[in-house]
């Protein structure tokens, strides 16, 4: 089993945290996987290997017998040596996960509340929203992960460029959601208003596969200083790079993972406002973000007004692999 050193420090070990990945292929969940990789990888040398879980062979009485089936499409080679650690998002991954961590008795993770015992895995990281209960293996944090890092972290802020951010907006657009209803005339009614009243600012704006067809219709009739990139037109990285050029940042609440995006990238954040289908742990979590001020609701007053910098940064795939790593070394002194 490979070695680490101190979180922070860079390990100089023969063989690297061999990690293995397993997902249900579903944007979100594939999100939070990479950012916390990303994350570990700046910590420790580290291989991954990524395992769908549609392509599992793995069954119920496996994970009582500690047995392990390789994916057919991914036989056991020199390459992929047997894991250190095995992490998971999403319910339908637990059986893998759990059968990966019994047969090789190693360290096993999951980025959700669990639907199985919690402790049958070694660690669970879990944003607070979902309520989880506090413990020594788990980490509870503000949001889900994600892949976005502080501009504070990639940029020198003292640079002309940082402060030509500052003449940018970035506008990102979602849809009908379970937790908010959509309504296209009044999303398009706050956009037009924050532009106009900000004719200073490039906006680009960026919609999702879940926005009504007619939203750019109707926001291209009424608008024309927006630079509208369609997001079938964008790139992977492409909300990753431009969080990081913006000055400010405006998103609609139906998606909890665009707005902690938003908020770790360091940028002011701006909320749409939606109608709240449900009092629920979603439109509770960003209810309380809305109190503590990390983020601003629009306003015909507000959408005048330079938003406020942020009362705090968060970088949760940070945190969360320090915090791992320091998880897996007490894993190995016991082990």
């Amino acid at each position: 089993m490979s070695e680490i050193t101190e979180p922070g420090q860079k390990t100089l070990t023969a063989r690297p945290l061999n990690i293995w990945i397993v997902t249900d292929r579903k944007p979100g969940h594939l999100n939070q996987l990479k950012g916390l990789c990303e994350r570990v990888a700046t910590h420790t040398k580290t291989t991954e290997r990524w395992i769908s879980n549609s392509d599992a062979q793995t069954n119920w009485l496996d994970c009582l017998l500690r047995r392990y089936h390789y994916p057919l499409n991914q036989p056991p080679s020199i390459s992929h040596q047997t894991p250190d650690i095995v992490i998971g998002a999403g319910h339908s991954t637990h059986k893998e996960v759990l059968a990966i961590k019994r047969h090789f008795r190693c360290f096993s993770v999951l980025l959700m509340k669990p639907s199985l015992p919690a402790w049958w895995f070694s660690a669970t990281i879990i944003p607070e929203h979902d309520n989880p209960t506090p413990n020594n293996q788990t980490l509870i944090t503000k949001g889900v992960l994600n892949t976005i890092a502080p501009i504070t972290h990639i940029s020198d802020t003292s640079t002309p460029e940082f402060d030509a951010n500052h003449n940018k907006g970035l506008l990102l657009i979602g849809g009908d959601s379970k937790h908010y209803h959509w309504d296209t005339a009044e999303v398009v009614r706050q956009v037009v208003a924050l532009t106009e009243a900000n004719t200073n600012i490039q906006w680009t704006l960026s919609n999702s596969r879940r926005t009504d067809p007619d939203f750019l219709t109707q926001l291209k009739q009424q608008s024309s200083n927006i630079n509208i990139i369609p997001h079938t037109d964008t790139p992977n990285d492409w909300v990753k790079e431009n969080m990081a050029q913006a000055g400010q940042i405006w998103v609609t609440p139906d998606s909890v993972s665009m707005v902690y995006e938003a908020i770790t990238s360091g940028a002011p954040v701006g909320l749409f406002n939606m109608i709240a289908k449900k009092d629920g742990r979603i439109v509770k979590g960003i209810e309380q973000l809305i109190e503590n001020g990390i983020v601003h609701t629009f306003t015909s007053t507000s959408a005048a007004q330079t938003l406020p910098k942020p009362k705090v940064q968060l970088w949760e795939s940070e945190r969360a692999a320090v915090w791992l790593l320091e998880q897996y070394s007490a894993f190995r002194k016991l082990a």
